[in-house]
């Protein structure tokens, strides 16, 4: 989507995208993650998570989904915290070798949500007092 414009549009475009989420997200260090068929049973491969919202994520992996594709991933915050997320994908972007995904969650179980939103709150504590 980016490769082809110049750097000015390239940058234009990340903004307006960003403008267009419905939630913040929190930049993480490449967090791994299982990715499920939709119906969360068959391993279709990994990837890494690069942003984390409460209900959505960025995600690169070298598996081709096309937009509004239903799948699971699992992954695990802070080495404690196991989560089970359904989520479709919103948005492809192709980078290098991986593709990168904006993905909205679907279903996320009461206790993994509540895990999640205070994670996502200390992450956002941590990111304000840097």
């Amino acid at each position: 989507m980016y490769k082809d414009s110049d750097p000015e549009d390239q940058e234009q475009m990340k903004s307006e995208a960003k403008e267009r989420r419905k939630t913040q997200r929190i930049e993480v260090k490449n967090i791994p993650v299982e990715i499920f068929d939709a119906d969360g049973l068959t391993i279709l491969g990994v990837g890494q998570i690069a942003n984390l919202g409460i209900n959505c994520a960025g995600l690169y992996s070298t598996i081709n989904f096309a937009v509004n594709t239903n799948f699971a991933i699992r992954f695990i915050l802070e080495g404690r915290y196991v989560l089970n997320i359904y989520a479709t994908v919103a948005r492809v972007v192709e980078k290098e070798r991986k593709k990168y995904y904006g993905i909205r969650f679907n279903k996320v179980d009461f206790l993994q949500e509540e895990n999640l939103k205070e994670f996502l709150e200390k992450k956002l504590l941590e990111n304000k007092t840097s």
